[in-house]
């Protein structure tokens, strides 16, 4: 029994030593950043992003957030899904009326950039793209008629 206990623990092991050798010098990341090392460092951001989003550490996925958007913004949808979720909490946390205009500020903000690069999408393409803008502007600024 211990044999086999062996050996399952190291066909574990030799699994995970290959899945972690990626080799991100394959064309497939190349949307990730230029070199190989910077392809990593955005991947694994984007993974902290959606994990700190998660856990609901907001200040430090606000950081990934900054470093994906300024390094690849057009990586994956999910940074601006994960940054909407982001700035959505921090505005309805808001302290004062001045910063939870500034969050609303960063998600539609948000929406513009998803829509310069993802505009085309079969799915969510601009028209979906514009309609989630459309909802959140009215949801937090629906005073606002002339912008709505």
């Amino acid at each position: 029994m211990k044999v086999l206990k062996f050996f399952i623990v190291a066909a574990m092991a030799a699994v995970a030593t290959t899945a972690a050798a990626q080799a991100f010098s394959d064309p497939k990341y190349a949307k990730w950043g230029n070199t190989p090392e910077e392809r990593k460092e955005n991947i694994l951001a984007s993974s902290y992003l959606k994990e700190e989003v998660a856990n609901r550490h907001f200040n430090s996925a606000a950081r990934y957030l900054q470093q994906l958007l300024a390094s690849c913004p057009n990586a994956s949808e999910n940074i601006y899904a994960n940054g909407v979720k982001l700035y959505k909490d921090k505005a309805n946390r808001a302290e004062s009326l001045s910063e939870k205009k500034m969050y609303v500020d960063s998600i539609i903000l948000l929406y513009d950039i998803r829509l310069q690069h993802y505009a085309s999408h079969p799915k969510r393409g601009s028209a979906y793209i514009l309609e989630r803008k459309a909802r959140e502007y009215l949801t937090y600024k629906g005073d606002d008629r002339e912008g709505v």
